[in-house]
């Protein structure tokens, strides 16, 4: 399905507001990409709908980071919406205008955002337990592009790669292991998705 900027305006503002009200640009990119993957292996969806891509931080949702940048690129009314919620400062920071408004999600995309944000965002941005750009390198979808992400490149990534379960040191960051049999179902589902995506909007 195409990209929510609404919805992904909304999990910007929430990760910062959880964060007391601000969150440095590349860990929310982080954690999008965190509660994208958990909400796709427990519910056959993402969140944003955002497409990724694999570069030297780590994946990156493409829409969100213009979202989160309000760029020039985006499209007026995605502009508008956004810049109602959330300010990038100097400060490589996004700053929460008012409260992010919940409505937009549904209850399986809030409890995911704060999961999330309780499981890996907390532990790494307020105790500093582990470097989440670290943490996204050991993971499958990345690793397989780990050689030809360099300064200024950028792979594009596959839904069908986030099914694939995490290597042992990985474990503590995989929040919802997978049986043979689901990654199967989700698999189905994600090519059935793409063939109507391809119908609809080419």
């Amino acid at each position: 399905m195409r990209f929510d900027y609404r919805k992904t305006t909304q999990v910007i503002n929430l990760f910062a507001q959880l964060n007391g009200g601000a969150i440095g640009k590349l860990q929310v990119m982080k954690l999008i990409y965190f509660a994208d993957r958990l909400h796709l292996r427990r519910y056959g969806r993402t969140i944003t709908r955002d497409e990724y891509f694999a570069m030297q931080y780590g994946p990156v949702p493409s829409a969100a980071k213009e979202i989160a940048a309000l760029s020039n690129y985006l499209d007026p009314r995605e502009h508008e919406y956004a810049a109602r919620f959330i300010l990038p400062a100097g400060d490589h920071k996004i700053h929460t205008v008012k409260p992010a408004d919940v409505d937009v999600f549904s209850e399986s995309d809030e409890d995911v955002v704060r999961e999330v944000w309780t499981k890996i965002g907390e532990p790494a941005i307020r105790r500093h337990e582990f470097d989440m750009i670290e943490v996204s390198h050991l993971f499958p979808e990345w690793k397989k592009h780990a050689t030809a992400v360099v300064p200024g490149n950028r792979a594009r990534m596959s839904l069908r790669d986030f099914l694939d379960d995490a290597p042992p040191e990985a474990k503590a960051f995989e929040l919802c292991p997978l049986t043979p049999e689901r990654r199967d179902d989700l698999l189905a589902n994600i090519d059935e998705s793409e063939q109507v995506q391809r119908l609809l909007y080419t």
